[in-house]
């Protein structure tokens, strides 16, 4: 059908036409695209739930970067709650291993508390409790190594997303990989630990 009356039928078609432009890797047709230019605005009038839905597919496609390139193009984004005007590091946070992740790219890149993110997008409290750990341990891990209670304290998933986003957004520090990241949890999960005064110490 005709796209402008597509838009204006359900304006989720719009974010749909460019999540699939992750999902699938296509180019959008002009035609399709000046719709969305035109109809952007309307996008405020969808639920929230159905927006996520959408976003989470989006992060999860082969080529996120096309779709954010289709949202600037559009002047959608201005209209979704927020998306970072700068998306300078997408290139290198990309792929994205679960949804997750794309939320914690965009909490970052925007500089967004955490739960300026869940409020918006309606996240679910595991969600939450994932970006709060993973943006908490993000901050600390700018100044300073992983500690020893880091690895006692946080998990595996979180652990390895902290230090992918400290390379997509530190690129000039070292960092450590997976399997480092992995043997280490591992010698923390076999050894006893004591708190003292808010620090964690080996048992002797």
């Amino acid at each position: 059908g005709n796209p402008a009356d597509r838009c204006k039928e359900d304006a989720l078609r719009m974010l749909r036409a460019i999540r699939f432009s992750s999902v699938l890797n296509f180019t959008i047709e002009k035609e399709t695209l000046l719709a969305i230019c035109n109809y952007a605005g309307q996008i405020r009038h969808v639920s929230i739930e159905r927006l996520k839905i959408e976003m989470d597919k989006l992060f999860m496609g082969m080529n996120p970067v096309n779709a954010f390139q289709y949202m600037d193009k559009s002047g959608l984004d201005i209209h979704l709650p927020l998306i970072p005007s700068k998306r300078d590091n997408l290139q290198r946070a990309i792929p994205f291993a679960t949804a997750v992740e794309g939320w914690v790219y965009l909490t970052i890149e925007g500089e967004f508390h955490p739960s300026e993110m869940a409020k918006a997008y309606k996240l679910s409290n595991n969600e939450r409790h994932i970006i709060s750990s993973v943006i908490e341990l993000y901050e600390k891990r700018t100044v300073r190594a992983f500690t020893i209670e880091d690895y006692y304290l946080y998990e595996l998933d979180e652990l390895k997303m902290v230090e992918k986003f400290f390379r997509t957004f530190q690129q000039n520090c070292s960092f450590i990989d997976d399997d480092e990241i992995e043997k280490r949890k591992t010698v923390t999960a076999r050894v006893k630990l004591i708190c003292i005064g808010g620090r964690y110490y080996w048992e002797s």
